[in-house]
């Protein structure tokens, strides 16, 4: 089974916070998309990962035990943007290498 990276980092970011819309805002999504991708993620699993209360949600057992799996994918996906972030802010160098040669006469 392949699962979206994207859904993961977004249900790490709702389990964290308790909140869908609180999760929206960090992750610069609309409140319907991060509930999308939750849906999405929890019909591929086929079992419920959180249960949605008056201000907030609380993750199920099942949603529990995948938290930790989530969130090493998302301080994974973190560290390799952090990574390329800092690869595009190395300015980049030109290895020049030179040679010369000389001609010499070789006495006999």
């Amino acid at each position: 089974m392949r699962v979206n990276p994207e859904q993961l980092v977004t249900f790490s970011v709702v389990a964290q916070l308790g909140s869908v819309s609180r999760a929206a805002q960090a992750l610069n999504l609309s409140q319907p998309a991060v509930s999308g991708q939750l849906r999405a993620l929890q019909d591929q699993i086929g079992r419920p990962l959180y249960v949605r209360r008056g201000r907030g949600v609380t993750l199920t057992e099942d949603g529990e035990r995948l938290l930790p799996h989530a969130q090493a994918i998302a301080r994974t996906l973190h560290e390799v943007g952090e990574q390329i972030t800092d690869l595009r802010r190395r300015p980049l160098t030109t290895l020049r290498v030179g040679f010369s040669f000389a001609l010499t006469g070789l006495a006999s």
